[in-house]
């Protein structure tokens, strides 16, 4: 049975095609997408902090505070706009980027801000509410003095209750949750890509050709050549989830070098080569959890383009739970650390925040062990299915 897996991987490796697909995109693109996302972070960030900010307001003397810190500002420039337009109509016609609606109401005063920023790194309205809060403060002082109030009981005036929360967490668990989300992403979509299509040349490809034949007139019974493929598109997944996950390390400390942004090196300061290590021993029944269910897909599809259609959907089913951990959705509790392939990926969050223990070590095991194993009896039964394996 070795030879044959020898065999599959020479054959793939004197392919140059199939060498850059294993090999080639992660150490290639991955450093070039953590390269980008750096790279265009750090500038639109400090695009943000430069930009100038074109304002129109409605009245000046009802919160003549407001106005006056406002066009103190160098970064807010006022456009004088006619007063039939509405601020919807000014900011879809792009003539400012903020609309400010200031008015009386009772003993109070409203202050309304339009915009249309959507930009995560706009610091547009953070800067608005900073001006009108000390506005609010100095309006709020000039009352309490014509009270005859002093500063103290203003305080306990106004805040009664001081509320305050404390995260009880260390700060590497804030920032393993971000990195982990990000190196899921980037993990499964360049480990799967490398074992699709590389189960496609060695398994399907080879029916619709009809090269297994010359496998299966070989002493080898078909039960070992099926575990040879599996093992075989196994074998590609972790080299490629090795090469992926160093060039994911090495990326984030060239970028840290280069950039002298303060937020990856921090990042690098948490992550230890132990935790690089576990990272890929987790990785590793993943590749043979995907391998599984490629192998499956490969020996029941009759052609290239079934196994195509079938793999996507199978991509897909995998993408689900990345996507979901991105946004938060799925955690690592009692629940999730017993659903196979799910709790692989949440798992490696827990990796890098420092706290999986070994207490989540047995429903990883036994949980894909079982998927494994059922999804191999379901290859081998297929295998040995004559209509199926010689269904093209």
């Amino acid at each position: 049975m070795w030879h044959l897996i020898l065999r599959d991987l020479k054959d793939l490796i004197g392919d140059l095609k199939y060498l850059f697909i294993t090999l080639g995109v992660p150490l290639i693109a991955t450093p070039l997408l953590i390269f980008l996302i750096v790279g265009m972070s750090s500038a639109k960030s400090q695009q943000e902090a430069e930009r100038h900010y074109r304002f129109a307001i409605n009245s000046t003397q009802i919160l003549p505070q407001f106005y006056t810190a406002l066009k103190m500002e160098k970064q807010f420039n006022e456009q004088v706009i006619d007063k039939e337009i509405e601020a919807t109509q000014a900011l879809e016609r792009e003539l400012v980027d903020a609309y400010i609606h200031v008015e009386n109401d009772g003993d109070k005063i409203l202050l309304t801000i339009y915009h249309r920023e959507t930009n995560q790194y706009s610091e547009l309205i953070n800067k608005l509410k900073a001006i009108a809060e000390n506005a609010n403060n100095a309006l709020r002082s000039e009352k309490f003095d014509m009270l005859g109030i002093d500063k103290v009981q203003q305080g306990n005036l106004l805040e009664p209750v001081v509320v305050s929360d404390k995260l009880v967490k260390e700060e590497k668990e804030v920032v393993g949750q971000y990195l982990g989300m990000a190196f899921n992403f980037i993990i499964v979509i360049w480990v799967f890509t490398a074992m699709m299509t590389v189960a496609a040349e060695l398994i399907t490809s080879e029916k619709e050709n009809k090269t297994l034949e010359t496998l299966l007139i070989s002493p080898v019974s078909r039960s070992k050549v099926c575990l040879s493929k599996w093992l075989s598109v196994t074998a590609v997944g972790m080299f490629s989830s090795l090469a992926t996950l160093l060039t994911y390390s090495l990326s984030l400390a060239i970028a840290s070098a280069v950039s002298d942004i303060a937020f990856i090196e921090k990042i690098l300061s948490f992550i230890s080569f132990f935790e690089v290590l576990l990272l890929w021993v987790l990785l590793i029944p993943l590749c043979l959890s995907i391998a599984a269910g490629l192998t499956v897909i490969g020996i029941n599809a009759s052609t290239l383009k079934e196994y195509q259609g079938s793999a996507s959907f199978l991509m897909i089913l995998v993408m689900v739970p990345a996507m979901l951990v991105l946004n938060g959705v799925l955690e690592w509790n009692s629940s999730t650390q017993w659903m196979p392939v799910i709790n692989l990926i949440v798992a490696n969050i827990e990796v890098i925040k420092g706290t999986l223990t070994l207490s989540a070590v047995a429903p990883l095991v036994i949980s894909n062990a079982a998927l494994i194993a059922a999804l191999m009896v379901v290859a081998n039964k297929l295998f040995n299915t004559e209509k199926v394996l010689f269904s093209n």
